[in-house]
């Protein structure tokens, strides 16, 4: 991966000098202004293109199939992509759509179709690039009973009218899973409009009607059930080769391959910055690079994780942003994650490796084994840690891991073994401390000087924690070797245990992060603590992982409108942690967060590529979602953290538990006068609908900001 990355600063040196001499921002989108729309009365509707996403128009009835609208472009174009916007409205979306195109109104053909409800709002329909001057969409069979709302239309294609006869295509099976299918869409959409090219999306059975450039998809094989603990580790290695005109993208797993084709679109420049329509960076005019290739990579951190606990459908814009994003866990539970292909190793754990003492020992066992509880004392928590010095514990421990290991083996239905089992208590644990365990592993320090002295979570039990680890795991070494044994540094067992020098090869360690403030880099002096533990631990495991809070946002109502600048602090934090051997990153978070879009693009972007430097991940990010405005809202953003992080000024509050809220502190006068003024820039700037309405929500989110500050 270090050399692939290393190739990747000559793309970085021609994509930093085409944003310093940009050209306009919506280059990848039709101007509009010379479009007439026609709505299905026959009557012109110039809502739909007057870029105020305020204005809308909506018909006077539900929709029904063959309800339609016919757009004049002005001209003939390359088109690929329609965006119909519904603005305000929440029921105006059309559930199923045709799209017809042609070079006159009685001379359409059907080029692209959405015939299932996916949940966004904002519908994107991508099809095969078709010279067109007009275009009708056509409400399909899927009706919504409610009338069709219209606040903004975009189309994306370009005028270089010849590429259609360049012969060049993206190959894909017809039967290959849904993913690489998207992936393939995505291919001929971005190569299409990065180049003024043509790159239809076929069956390799129509591979002979195309002489240019053709990129093959190959549909991976199923992984076989008994590959080793360190082939599971990662299944996606992928290969970009070329050989004349034939480009052929292929992986070990759907995911693999999905990771093919973002390594060469990447490589071309091409950035998805947010979760939603009209937010990529598309850099125009541009020849086709090839010149990386061969290319054979992979991700360098094998699980990269957004938890949000929410299931999109696979077309639906979030869950494509993800999987583009390179992200391949969007739970802890996977549940998503099916189309990507076998998992990591390391999320092949059961249960997991969080909370799951409750499967292993059962609900109640100082009921069904108390003597694990003989001669104990413990402080008050949600549950009671049998005593980890306690003869028979690990071995019932064991016993357990064969078990489920053989019930596994047995299911026909997903027959791969586990690479790995899970130790680890409930939340808020309470530990059984013996006298046999105090001499061994004690005293227990206490973490909090003005806490009880009977509450469980003031004390400091990861000695306790690090014993059971790490006798289980020499235990399965003997026993079950090639199997890991997966644990959670967490709450009051949290710091790397000063009783255990090093821990066996087989042991994974997921590591929660709790000290704040999040918004600092790791490198802050107010986050020495949380560093030099992260350190301590480097040391002692081979395998480790994070568990971080850093995106979650418990908002306190929905006008809670907090402005969390966190850029410098992801790529910092997570760069940090991939330099020191962490091979699992995520953070439980927000689905999306709209006040702060910035964020969830540099998490993404560093635990994918974490060699990226902060100043490429702003310059990216704010091209390719503020487009036009990308200038003044970048001085607004780097304006507002600089200043946090040169004061050491934190983002957190009481409000919720895991909350960022507004202070002061950050926000002085003088420093909002300036932010306010660049904000004042980029409104000026905004030329497209959706620009202004981002650039609208930034001004909302610091004029709350400000007046929470103030108490209004």
């Amino acid at each position: 991966m270090k050399e692939h990355l290393a190739a990747k600063w000559t793309v970085l040196f021609v994509l930093a000098g085409w944003l310093a001499a940009a050209p306009p921002a919506w280059a990848d989108l039709l101007d509009k202004s010379a479009w007439k729309v026609i709505g299905p009365d026959g009557k012109p509707i110039p809502q739909v293109t007057d870029e105020d996403l305020a204005t809308a128009w909506t018909s006077p009835d539900a929709q029904v199939t063959g309800q339609a609208v016919l757009i004049d472009l002005g001209a003939s174009y390359v088109v690929q992509r329609v965006v119909l916007d519904p603005g305000a409205s929440i029921t105006g979306y059309p559930r199923s759509l045709d799209v017809y195109a042609g070079p006159a109104p009685d001379q359409l053909t059907l080029c692209g179709r959405m015939d299932s409800p996916v949940e966004d709002s904002v519908k994107v329909i991508t099809f095969n690039p078709v010279v067109a001057r007009y275009l009708r969409l056509v409400i399909g069979k899927e009706q919504a009973g409610y009338p069709w709302t219209i606040a903004d239309l975009d189309v994306y294609g370009h005028g270089n009218l010849g590429a259609m006869v360049d012969g060049n295509a993206v190959l894909v099976d017809a039967d290959a899973p849904e993913i690489l299918r998207l992936a393939a869409e995505d291919l001929g959409f971005y190569l299409g409009q990065a180049s003024e090219g043509a790159f239809p999306v076929v069956t390799p059975d129509e591979a002979w009607k195309f002489r240019g450039l053709r990129f093959r998809l190959v549909t991976p094989r199923p992984t076989p059930a008994n590959l080793s603990l360190q082939q599971s580790m990662s299944l996606e290695h992928f290969d970009v080769t070329r050989k004349d005109n034939d480009v052929t993208l292929s992986g070990e797993t759907p995911r693999a391959v999905v990771y093919a084709v973002k390594e060469l679109l990447e490589r071309n420049g091409i950035r998805w910055t947010y979760a939603a329509a009209n937010s990529e960076l598309i850099p125009s005019k541009r020849a086709i690079d090839l010149s990386f290739l061969p290319c054979r990579a992979q991700p360098p951190v094998y699980v990269r994780q957004w938890h949000s606990g929410s299931r999109q459908d696979v077309r639906s814009e979030v869950f494509r942003w993800r999987v583009r994003s390179g992200l391949n866990s969007f739970g802890m539970n996977l549940h998503g994650t099916e189309c990507l292909g076998t998992p990591s190793g390391l999320q092949r754990i059961w249960p997991a490796p969080t909370h799951t003492m409750g499967y292993i020992l059962g609900d109640h066992p100082e009921k069904t084994h108390p003597e694990w509880y003989e001669g104990t004392t413990h402080k008050t928590g949600w549950a009671v840690v049998p005593d980890v010095t306690a003869t028979g514990l690990i071995d019932f421990v064991i016993g357990r891991y064969k078990e489920e290991e053989a019930k596994k083996l047995a299911n026909k239905v997903d027959p791969a073994p586990y690479a790995g089992f899970g130790l680890h208590p409930t939340d808020v644990p309470a530990w059984a401390v013996s006298d046999r365990a105090e001499k061994l592993l004690g005293p227990f320090r206490k973490f909090e000087a003005g806490g009880s002295d009977e509450v469980a979570m003031n004390f400091d039990y990861s000695n306790l924690y690090g014993y059971l680890i790490n006798e289980t795991a020499k235990r399965m070494q003997r026993e079950m070797p090639g199997k890991l044994l997966a644990g959670t540094a967490y709450e009051n067992h949290r710091m790397a245990p000063s009783k255990v020098a090093k821990f066996p090869s087989n042991v994974f360690m997921l590591l929660c992060l709790h000290q704040k403030p999040y918004n600092l880099p790791l490198s802050s002096a107010k986050l020495t603590a949380e560093r030099e533990n992260l350190e301590a631990w480097s040391k002692k495991c081979g395998l480790l992982g994070v568990w971080d809070y850093i995106l979650l946002d418990e908002r306190k109502g929905p006008r809670w409108h907090t402005p969390t600048p966190l850029v410098s602090a992801l790529v910092d934090r997570y760069g940090w942690l991939a330099k020191h051997g962490f091979r699992y990153l995520g953070s439980q978070t927000a689905q999306v967060d709209p006040d702060n879009p910035w964020n969830g693009y540099a998490f993404t972007r560093v635990i994918y590529d974490p060699d990226v430097k902060t100043s490429d991940v702003i310059d990216e990010f704010f091209a390719g979602y503020y487009k036009e405005a990308a200038g003044p809202m970048k001085k607004y953003y780097t304006t507002f953290e600089n200043y946090l992080i040169e004061h050491e000024i934190g983002l957190f509050g009481n409000v919720m538990f895991f909350s960022y809220e507004p202070s002061a502190a950050a926000l002085p006068p003088e420093l909002v006068r300036t932010l306010k003024q660049h904000l004042a820039a980029a409104r000026q700037a905004a030329k497209r609908g959706f620009v202004k309405q981002r650039v609208h929500l930034a001004e909302t989110s610091l004029e709350w900001a400000v007046g929470y500050c103030a108490g209004t």
